[in-house]
């Protein structure tokens, strides 16, 4: 629940400090620190203070008042103009009915309320009093003993002997009664209250010009900052996991926009026969919910989108998503510094902060193919599998050997008449050292998080030992992966035709490496094909290849993978300058700041963006860390009162170019091969040259100094 408390404060000698809630305000003195102790809350978590000012000074009962307006032949008496102001303000105690003293605005004494309350914004009330002024006089400080001071004393008897110092501005002698437009504010009207603005070193926030609701000139919305509203864009793991950090900071509002009905990103979207993660499960998890259900080291598609089904409904996010909502474009508009976000229904979604959860992996590559219209069997692509074709006693034509490729094609076997996979090239492929956990290891896991915490860290140091020494081509790793891959195929496969068509000539690494325990098992069978002859054409009811042979088949099943890069962001994002994000990727290559912020797109933070992606370890680790840093910087904006914020080019570009230094010697760069990872200029711009940890430790620090704000 959001709590916004209104606070006035003022100090006073020998009187208690009180802290009051409005609409409870009396003469008593209060101030804004109290609240956390009325509360029983931490200080931090006060995130805004609005400070309640006239546009002129007053004060109920006695004590010194240095810029009192009151009659020069009798001190007890009002002067003409302070007796305007009491009229026109009404200006009696709201609980006792005494009479309010009236006088000029002392800024040297709202300066001393803004040091001691820590004032983050001012609400200037009864503009209007002053309305039939010639002129209107500013206490700028005081003189105090022959000493000029710019601050309110602490002690009553250094404040009565006080002398104010002036200054003098035209009054406007036009009415401001209720406008609510500032520039519908005469011109002098505005230069006094940007004089105060400026002397007290606080923003206004709220200019009141009478006693109605609707008689306000908002310039900047005072809870803005702690209210952002927020749009996470996806409810897979970075879209939920975005959630929670969210919570946890106390940024609660957000809404979670899913196009499909139920939670799950890719683990929703991908359901193809034999789907399961490449990372155990122990890792590939949330670090703040580790499961202790998990039926496998590495777990199937199926468990993992119940897991995150299990996620959302014990942190109450079902309640934070609207389903059924795709975007089709996104336009930050540089007026009101808010994305308006349309939707294929012709909705649109306005939100102060965008975060884009939606992942890399959801567009599907299809292959580039003459004749593929033609076909007049069913074609299917992995990542939009139908479940409704009958494949036994079919043939089968398979493109692609990727990662979904060696997951599902050992599951078609089974059942198939004939399969024929088409391979481009060979990829290196080591065990997977998978077993199902026993009731005990669960049991165990419930009853000790340790464990499940250890179990973690070990899997994660194995990996960051072996990816970091394959990934920077230690001549040793490589070797022993080689071997583990070659020994993988030697138990599986005999032929040694079919040994050499699955032997990489490129370095492990080069490519992503792959697990599996039945891929070289399945191609051994006799009814699985390995064809290497490249492909020249799709016929209505087979494949041809460029030597003119002909491979009947009746389903055509694409395991070609995803469109990465086109998939960062979903769809065409337009920043400053209407610029659209992917066309700048496809012109300077795809580039980010602290893969998360791209110059040019302020408010927008892309979860596993630029050079965030890995080949070795868990991506939502990754994640987290991103999470964690958008959270700072949201705080920072929070602290500082900022609507807007945006990474500098030349920092970009900076960091860019450190990047593509450390991944230049690299085995994805280095290494003679052809992949998804590579971009034309042959660079990358989506994968991390160095390990998780030290990605984890560069989100850290948020480097305010890297961002413009407004």
């Amino acid at each position: 629940r959001k709590l916004l408390f209104c606070v006035s404060g003022i100090k006073r000698k020998g009187r208690r400090w009180v802290c009051r809630l409005f609409p409870r305000f009396t003469s008593s003195n209060c101030v804004a620190g109290n609240v956390s102790v009325g509360l029983g809350i931490g200080s931090d978590r006060i995130h805004y203070v609005l400070g309640l000012v006239k546009a002129y000074t007053t004060r109920v009962g006695s004590g010194p008042f240095p810029s009192e307006l009151y009659d020069a032949n009798n001190p007890a008496k009002q002067d003409p103009i302070g007796m305007i102001l009491a009229d026109r303000g009404q200006e009696f105690g709201s609980v006792t009915g005494r009479p309010r003293r009236t006088g000029w605005m002392d800024v040297a004494l709202l300066r001393r309320a803004v040091q001691m309350n820590g004032l983050s914004g001012l609400c200037i009330t009864k503009l209007d009093v002053l309305d039939t002024l010639a002129e209107i006089k500013l206490c700028v400080g005081y003189m105090l003993d022959g000493k000029e001071i710019d601050l309110f004393p602490h002690g009553a008897h250094e404040a009565a002997r006080c002398e104010p110092i002036y200054e003098t501005w035209p009054g406007w002698q036009s009415e401001t009664f209720g406008i609510h437009q500032w520039d519908q504010l005469p011109l002098a009207a505005q230069q006094y209250l940007k004089r105060i603005e400026l002397l007290a070193g606080v923003p206004i926030s709220i200019v009141s010009t009478g006693p109605e609701r609707n008689q306000t000139i908002l310039l900047q919305h005072p809870f803005k900052g702690v209210c952002m509203k927020i749009a996470i864009i996806g409810s897979g793991f970075s879209g939920l996991g975005m959630a929670y950090y969210l919570d946890k900071a106390g940024f609660t509002d957000y809404t979670i926009y899913e196009k499909a009905n139920d939670v799950g990103g890719c683990w929703r979207e991908n359901t193809y026969p034999g789907v399961a993660c490449d990372v155990p499960s122990m890792l590939y998890s949330f670090s703040f919910e580790l499961y202790p259900e998990w039926k496998h080291v590495y777990s199937r598609g199926e468990q993992i989108w119940e897991y995150l089904r299990f996620c959302a409904q014990k942190y109450g996010w079902m309640k934070k998503i609207q389903f059924g909502v795709e975007f089709n474009g996104g336009e930050f508009d540089e007026k009101t510094h808010q994305w308006r976000l349309s939707t294929t229904t012709g909705r649109v979604i306005e939100a102060d902060f965008v975060v884009v959860g939606a992942g890399p992996l959801h567009v599907p590559s299809y292959p580039n193919i003459p004749g593929l219209d033609t076909f007049k069997g069913a074609k299917i692509h992995s990542a939009k599998w139908d479940h409704d074709i009958n494949f036994k006693d079919k043939r089968v034509a398979v493109i692609g050997t990727g990662a979904s490729a060696i997951q599902f094609v050992p599951e078609l076997a089974k059942e198939v008449k004939d399969m024929t996979v088409f391979q481009r090239s060979p990829t290196w492929i080591v065990p997977r050292y998978d077993r199902p956990y026993t009731d005990d290891e669960r049991a165990s896991f419930r009853k000790s998080p340790l464990r499940m915490k250890l179990t973690r860290l070990s899997i994660f140091l194995i990996n960051e030992f072996n990816g970091l020494g394959i990934y920077a081509g230690n001549p040793v790793v490589s070797w022993l992966t080689k071997r583990m891959a070659k020994h993988n195929i030697h138990k599986a496969i005999s032929d040694p035709e079919l040994r050499q068509k699955v032997t990489p000539d490129y370095p492990p690494g080069c490519k992503r490496i792959l697990i599996s325990n039945d891929w070289y098992p399945a191609l051994a069978k006799p009814n699985v094909h390995l064809e290497t002859e490249p492909i020249a054409k799709v016929v209505e009811d087979g494949v041809v290849t460029e030597s003119g042979k002909k491979i009947p088949a009746d389903v055509l099943v694409y395991g070609t993978g995803f469109k990465v890069t086109d998939g960062l962001p979903p769809f065409p994002i337009y920043g400053v300058g209407h610029e659209n994000v992917v066309d700048r990727f496809a012109s300077e290559g795809i580039a980010g700041y602290q893969s998360t912020f791209i110059s040019g797109f302020p408010n927008c933070a892309i979860l596993l963006g630029p050079n965030a992606g890995l080949g070795h370890n868990s991506v939502v680790y990754m994640a987290e860390a991103q999470m964690r840093y958008i959270v700072k910087a949201l705080k920072y904006m929070r602290k500082h009162h900022y609507h807007v914020m945006d990474v500098k080019r030349h920092v970009q570009d900076e960091q860019t170019k450190e990047l593509h230094e450390a991944l230049k010697d690299s085995v994805w760069v280095a290494g003679g091969c052809q992949s998804w990872y590579l971009e034309k200029s042959g660079e990358t711009g989506v994968l991390w040259p160095h390990s998780a940890k030290a990605f984890d430790r560069s989100m850290q620090h948020f480097d305010a100094d890297a961002y413009r704000y407004a």
